[in-house]
């Protein structure tokens, strides 16, 4: 993550940091005790002198100005170490940390669909599930994750993690993680169900913070009744088709 914040904030790879937290303390400056963890420390003296709420780059200029932080990214640390489950009595948070893509990205994404549109040969009968591949479709739903679900917003793109790479990580309109695997109508559904799962493990474990949920939507071509089965007793994952 702190990879990907890195390159945002430089406007590497096409993309930029489309939403940030907003931290305030919960209680008052004068009862609050600093933990001894170096970064720890540091957030909670920086939102302690920051006398009300403030957005995290606010909040890390505010602590720069008279302290100066050590760290690569004071972002990343800022946002991780708020973010913390042991903090979430002391430290009150709106919003999220969300990463999109840049104004230019979508355009070259726009213009790149347009020029195949115009190049490609007649289309043969079937439904779009039949037509288009997986990485078409997984850049269609990066740019309109709306059409996933109303209100869904692209956190990570392609997210290479400890135990494999997601395809879409998105954020609900209820700032809860929504992990989105995309797979061709040809694909085999048997060990889906599996990485999905593994994959929400590990955001729920590495990213979400206190009283935020995972979920899981699994993308496919037409509907498939032995994923249906596999997915009867797992409510936290649904099924969207596309035809």
């Amino acid at each position: 993550m702190e990879e990907v914040l890195v390159a945002a904030l430089n406007g590497k790879t096409g993309t930029m940091v489309a939403g940030y937290p907003t931290y305030r303390l919960r209680i008052s400056r004068e009862s609050l005790k600093l933990p001894t963890g170096k970064y720890a420390r540091t957030a909670l003296l920086a939102l302690k002198e920051a006398k009300g709420k403030m957005a995290l780059p606010a909040l890390v200029s505010h602590y720069n100005a008279k302290y100066r932080h050590s760290a690569i990214c004071p972002e990343f640390w800022m946002w991780r170490m708020l973010g913390e489950a042991d903090l979430a009595g002391v430290v009150a948070r709106s919003g999220a940390l969300c990463i999109g893509l840049t104004d230019a990205t979508r355009q070259e994404l726009d213009e790149t669909a347009n020029f195949r549109g115009k190049v490609s040969p007649p289309q043969t009968p079937g439904s779009i599930s039949e037509r288009i591949d997986e990485k078409s479709l997984e850049t269609m739903l990066a740019n309109r994750p709306d059409l996933l679900e109303s209100g869904l917003t692209v956190f990570q793109r392609q997210s290479r993690i400890a135990v494999g790479i997601i395809d879409l990580l998105c954020i609900d309109r209820k700032r809860n993680y929504v992990v989105v695997e995309i797979k061709r109508p040809a694909a085999d559904y048997r060990e889906v169900v599996g990485q999905i799962t593994t994959y929400m493990g590990w955001v729920r474990k590495n990213i979400a913070t206190k009283g935020q949920s995972v979920r899981g939507i699994i993308v496919v071509g037409r509907k498939n009744d032995r994923l249906d089965y596999s997915l009867d007793l797992i409510p936290d994952i649904s099924v969207r088709t596309f035809f």
